[in-house]
């Protein structure tokens, strides 16, 4: 017999009415996330050469002559 007395800490995904309450730990959420990060990263690299530049970021304060 397993003894569950030790309490997990759970992540609420997603608390809607027509789809309830989903919820899932939070050490394997976290797990998955950097997972996920690293592999974004390495797909970012090795198709770095078809990447477009950026243009240039304009400021995003009031436009000047007002």
């Amino acid at each position: 017999m397993t003894n569950k007395s030790t309490s997990q800490v759970k992540l609420v995904l997603c608390d809607n009415e027509g789809i309830g309450r989903i919820r899932v730990g939070l050490d394997p959420f976290f797990e998955f996330s950097f997972w996920m990060a690293e592999e974004l990263q390495d797909l970012l690299a090795q198709h770095e050469h078809w990447r477009r530049p950026r243009p240039p970021q304009r400021s995003s304060g009031p436009p000047m002559g007002r």
